[in-house]
């Protein structure tokens, strides 16, 4: 859950390594993130309290939690 005043890293994976795509503070509990590449798996983590989210893609516009897919 995104909670306000609290600084968010997104990363991506990339041929083998995760990549930083931005940090941000986020004003409401959402985040408004431009120019995200398309087609990978991102994770989210909070750099204020230490939490983290599981790895996520999006299919069919739908956010899936890598322990959570199944085909």
């Amino acid at each position: 859950m995104i909670e306000p005043s609290q600084r968010y890293q997104l990363l991506y994976f990339k041929d083998g390594s995760w990549i930083e795509h931005a940090i941000l503070v986020s004003r409401y509990n959402y985040l408004d993130i431009d120019s995200v590449p398309a087609g990978t798996v991102y994770w989210l983590r909070n750099l204020d309290k230490g939490n983290e989210e599981l790895p996520f893609f999006y299919e069919n516009g739908k956010q899936i939690f890598i322990n959570r897919y199944t085909q």
